[in-house]
């Protein structure tokens, strides 16, 4: 998701940049647990605070996966929510 993000906005003679960023970050594959909780963060804060699906999926992702704690506490910094696991 990030990759589909940033990749359009990428400049002249930033490529190189751009791609060790992402390759020293990882990646993490989008499953069934992952996809529940971003349907679950949607259906508490779409409406409310204009959470897309793309923001869920990679809230979401970061919840569960291997930056666990930082992901949903990003959700909670960014949305004023107290408690945000699905």
């Amino acid at each position: 998701m990030s990759l589909a993000e940033i990749y359009p906005g990428i400049r002249p003679g930033e490529e190189a940049l751009t791609q060790a960023f992402f390759q020293a970050r990882g990646e993490i594959v989008l499953d069934g647990q992952i996809g529940r909780t971003a349907g679950s963060y949607l259906a508490r804060f779409a409406a409310s605070h204009g959470v897309e699906l793309g923001d869920a999926l990679i809230a979401a992702a970061a919840a569960i996966g291997s930056r666990g704690a930082q992901g949903e506490a990003a959700m909670q910094c960014r949305y004023g929510a107290t408690e945000v696991a699905a």
